[in-house]
């Protein structure tokens, strides 16, 4: 199994980053190879520009680090998204990916009109996120942003089938237990 871990996070010493060493420490545990796609790290390019547009309908890209993921992310099996939620929905340089990297000919294709998903090889994806607010408010009140514009509009669409979103809520109330429990859960949850 190989996974691909892409992290949207700006900041080292956030929980964030903690996530990303317990899921390492797992998969290295379980024998498992992996990359880190660090889109902040890279400095990713997250906007849209004329030229990256003006080939987007033939599924190119100008941006070289965008065939560089599309590589990543075909040899792997696995594929988790980890960000938190800002504002009630994911950070600009993880929708930019979105954009940009999962273009037609890669994560699609279109059969008589309609599209078709490509990415159908990733037997699991997991979207794991922290946020400041209840999983009861992101999904009650503010109409569940992962799971419709994430998940139905984009993962579902590009083929992705077999997921899992974890959110690790009310984090700026959590205690130091709280935390440790989560970092159990996503070792078990990266390699199971």
């Amino acid at each position: 199994m190989h996974t691909v871990i892409i992290l949207a996070h700006p900041y080292e010493k956030s929980f964030n980053y903690g996530v990303l060493n317990a899921m390492k420490e797992a998969l290295i545990s379980n024998d498992e190879s992996y990359d880190i796609i660090d889109l902040v790290g890279d400095k990713f390019d997250p906007v849209m520009r004329a030229n990256d547009l003006a080939v987007y309908n033939k599924g190119e890209a100008f941006d070289p680090m965008v065939k560089l993921y599309q590589e990543k992310i075909s040899n792997a099996n696995k594929l988790i998204l980890l960000f938190p939620i800002w504002w009630g929905g994911m950070p600009a340089v993880m929708k930019g990916f979105i954009d940009k990297v999962l273009l037609k000919n890669f994560s699609f294709k279109i059969e008589k009109g309609r599209v078709v998903g490509t990415l159908d090889f990733l037997s699991r994806t997991l979207i794991v996120t922290t946020s400041s607010r209840s999983n009861d408010l992101l999904i009650n009140k503010w109409g569940d942003p992962i799971g419709t514009t994430l998940v139905k509009s984009t993962l579902e669409v590009v083929g992705i089938e077999n997921y899992e979103w974890i959110n690790f809520d009310n984090i700026s109330k959590s205690k130091l237990e709280e935390r440790k429990e989560f970092l159990d859960l996503i070792k078990d949850k990266v390699v199971g």
